[in-house]
């Protein structure tokens, strides 16, 4: 297996995380990067794209790469999308433990030209009901936020300045929930294989997860899944534990994972 990530316009902590684990592991590794708006990579002439590849980077560059290597190392597909467009008719969730299972959704235009609806979320937000926004595709196009009385000006303002997201990409609205633990876990061809805290009652704390979470992370994956291949976050709540969302491995920060073991589990997958 041969691994192709993206050298510009990502986080170079996951880079470093994903180029130190394939030295120790001595797997090849090509830094490419995107062209914008044509969407191909630049760099990547000499790399043999036959041999097995595992793509690393952006969810831009996983669309690429699904695109353009679709039998290779990449999983991301249309399930990732909150929305998926055939599942509109669907009057229950894909699965009963969401953590928000029935979101609503209105087009990312509106934050830049609908006052009145905009100001509708900032009426919720000021009687104290914090709302929580995202987007609905796993572009993450921009981070996940609470509105509360406090911040909507500013939240509005910074997710309307996000210059790339596509007037009709959906925004998830859904209700704030108390949350007092969250983890991200990696998921190859369903099994957990490595696990990681990333908050503690709403705070950074990164830590190892610990081997009784990731038991109670496999039996999640007895349900339904985007794919066998996948990051799914989880958080503790008053109701117990629930899904957050699932999210591509190709382009998830890593935290306090053992991505060597992630790796080799993707090598085996592949190979």
């Amino acid at each position: 297996m041969q691994i192709v990530y993206q050298n510009s316009g990502v986080s170079m902590y996951n880079a470093g995380v994903i180029l130190d684990a394939a030295n120790k592991l001595n797997i090849p590794i090509h830094g490419v990067g995107i062209i914008p708006f044509t969407h191909e990579f630049v760099g990547a002439e000499g790399i043999d794209f036959t041999l097995p590849t595992f793509f690393y980077g952006s969810t831009r560059m996983a669309e690429i790469a699904a695109r353009d290597y679709p039998n290779q190392g990449v999983w991301l597909n249309e399930n990732f999308n909150v929305f998926n467009p055939k599942e509109e008719a669907r009057t229950q969730p894909l699965r009963d433990d969401f953590l928000n299972p029935y979101p609503m959704a209105i087009k990312f235009k509106d934050f830049k030209e609908n006052t009145k609806v905009v100001n509708h979320y900032k009426s919720i937000a000021e009687t104290g009901t914090p709302i929580f926004f995202r987007p609905s595709s796993s572009l993450k196009l921009f981070a996940g936020s609470v509105m509360t009385a406090k911040n909507a000006d500013e939240l509005i303002e910074t997710i309307s300045d996000v210059a790339i997201v596509h007037p009709d990409e959906l925004v998830c609205i859904s209700e704030y929930k108390d949350i007092w633990a969250e983890w991200r876990f990696f998921v190859v061809d369903g099994d957990v294989i490595s696990g990681s805290q990333y908050k503690e009652s709403g705070r950074l704390d990164i830590r190892p997860a610990s081997r009784d979470i990731c038991m109670v992370a496999q039996a999640f994956t007895r349900k339904w899944m985007p794919s066998n291949t996948c990051v799914i976050d989880l958080a503790l709540t008053t109701d117990g534990i629930k899904v957050i969302e699932f999210n591509s491995v190709n382009a998830s920060g890593f935290y306090d994972t053992d991505a060597e073991k992630v790796l080799v589990a993707l090598r085996e997958l592949l190979t």
